[in-house]
């Protein structure tokens, strides 16, 4: 802690969830160092910059339950004004494992690296609500994902609108999920898409368009599943279509709605991209 430059550190911060008689791993952050402007103090507004080194988050789904109370979002409105103008946050990790699946999987992403700028919840320190955020890290062991997005951290429900991008992941790593959500396996090939999603009112519309390359689908029942996986993709209302002996691409349309409870954006955006990027890899077949 440095007092006359304004600036504050906190080491080692953890937070487990109870489930039954286990505490289970749920958020960690090596370190968040914040340097406070001293002359917006002085006025009863908080502006700072800061940074958030090596969180990290577990969660299992039908294991983890996060405690109930106040949205984020309400929280934050809440406070006194503040304006963060760059929030930093580095080599983060993200580990999604589904427990009620068979087999179990796990999603991952790893060295992840954010910048948000202008994360406020007032106009008396901030010329508009709106925060924009920067993101990229690796996708389980070979995807690289890279994450654009404006949005309003105290609209009283989610309001965004997001880009992402995905290259070259090894899509036989996504084995155990495409076993358990669709009973088949990738023998080889490469996975890739871009996506586009924004609220609108009551829901949450866009597009993906996802890009296989050397694809090979096997199960058990039948040896070559690339036809009725293709058909399975584009038979859900795509709009463009392409195709070569390697290589396939398409357009899929993304309608989300959005339900009175969803008021959390780490929820709503995470299971927006999940909803995406699933019906590009797991289509009806």
């Amino acid at each position: 802690m440095n007092l006359l430059r304004g600036a504050y550190s906190i080491r080692g911060i953890s937070l487990d969830i109870k489930s039954a008689d286990t505490a289970i791993p749920f958020i960690s952050v090596q370190s968040i160092d914040f340097l406070i402007n001293w002359g917006s103090l002085f006025k009863g507004d908080f502006v700072a910059r800061g940074e958030i080194r090596v969180p990290e988050m577990d969660y299992i789904i039908g294991v983890t339950k996060v405690p109930q109370g106040k949205p984020v979002t309400q929280i934050l409105s809440e406070l006194f004004p503040f304006r963060i103008d760059l929030l930093v946050l580095s080599d983060g990790k993200v580990r999604v494992r589904n427990a009620t699946t068979n087999p179990q999987y796990e999603i991952n992403m790893t060295d992840i690296d954010a910048s948000i700028l202008n994360l406020t919840n007032s106009l008396r320190v901030a010329e508009d609500l709106y925060a924009s955020m920067k993101l990229k890290g690796r996708l389980m062991k070979t995807g690289k994902l890279e994450i654009a997005m404006i949005f309003n951290p105290v609209s009283k429900r989610p309001v965004f609108d997001m880009n992402a991008t995905l290259t070259r992941l090894d899509i036989t790593e996504l084995n155990n999920a495409a076993r358990a959500h669709a009973e088949l396996s990738f023998e080889d090939g490469t996975f890739a898409a871009r996506t586009q999603l924004a609220t609108k009112k009551d829901i949450i519309s866009g597009w993906i368009k996802p890009v296989f390359v050397n694809l090979q689908v096997l199960s058990k029942e039948d040896k070559n599943l690339l036809q009725k996986f293709w058909e399975g993709l584009t038979g859900a209302g795509s709009e463009v279509l392409e195709g070569t002996d390697n290589r396939l691409t398409t357009t899929i349309p993304i309608t989300i709605p959005l339900k009175a409870s969803d008021e959390d954006y780490f929820s709503v955006v995470t299971g927006a991209l999940i909803t995406a990027f699933g019906r590009a890899v797991f289509p009806d077949i």
